[in-house]
């Protein structure tokens, strides 16, 4: 029984001993996760850039009520196709929302743009004449678009499309030809044009200081406009205006 007593002890001691030499273990030190760059939140920011395109005229014809003008004789006489390009460069402003739904961000942005851009051509309408000079000029215009992109991390890639709306400034001029006795009559009015736009984009977020750089691409499209213009007394002038153009430009946003 003793020896019994002495062997237990022994195998007793000898596992609390085995069990002190075993590491003890202790959770992993957590490792500081850097949050995911966030888009949502409201926006403004300014961009600047280059845009190209076409103003073309068509449906061009001038109406004489007047016996007694030079310029061509009693009646209307149809004037040529008139096709522009121009290009210019173009500045403004952005405002902005976004919603970011895992990494779908959703959002809507409106802008104004000024721009320095204008056409203008001059042809021969008949042979009888007159003379036609036409010209444009875009003062501003403006696009409300949705925005669907694709967000990793930081950089935003996305897809936008909408409303534009621009003011424009168009002029005709008539001229006489010869046999008649030089001549001429000109006029200009505002228009209003509306059409849509579409386009894509890059955006990239700067650390998580709520400054963002992008770079995008816009096509917008004028529908047809018909423009009536009173050039003079018993002389009017009418025609159709088309307007597209391509814009490529820079931005600065700040979200908050």
């Amino acid at each position: 029984m003793n020896k019994l007593l002495l062997a237990s002890l022994f195998v007793g001691m000898s596992s609390s001993a085995f069990a002190a030499d075993l590491p003890v273990y202790s959770a992993p030190a957590e490792i500081p996760v850097t949050p995911a760059y966030d888009w949502s939140g409201a926006y403004l920011g300014i961009n600047g850039g280059y845009s190209w395109g076409d103003f073309d005229t068509r449906d061009v014809s001038a109406t004489n009520t007047d016996p007694g003008s030079f310029l061509f004789p009693v009646g209307t006489f149809s004037g040529p196709d008139l096709s522009n390009s121009f290009d210019g460069l173009i500045g403004g402003a952005q405002v902005g929302y976004n919603h970011q739904i895992g990494n779908i961000v959703l959002g809507i942005e409106a802008d104004i743009q000024a721009s320095d851009q204008d056409a203008e051509d001059t042809r021969l309408g008949s042979v009888n004449g007159p003379r036609n000079h036409t010209e444009a000029e875009l003062d501003w215009f403006s696009t409300v678009r949705g925005r669907v992109g694709y967000a990793f991390d930081n950089i935003l890639v996305y897809g936008t499309g909408g409303l534009a709306v621009g003011r424009a400034k168009v002029g005709t001029k008539i001229e006489s030809i010869p046999p008649v006795p030089a001549d001429s009559a000109s006029a200009s009015k505002h228009e209003t044009l509306t059409g849509f736009t579409l386009g894509a984009g890059t955006e990239i977020g700067i650390g998580n200081t709520g400054w963002s750089v992008k770079a995008e691409y816009l096509y917008v499209n004028f529908a047809s406009e018909r423009v009536n213009i009173d050039i003079a007394d018993g002389l009017d002038g009418k025609s159709k205006i088309d307007l597209d153009m391509h814009i490529v430009r820079a931005g600065l946003n700040y979200r908050f």
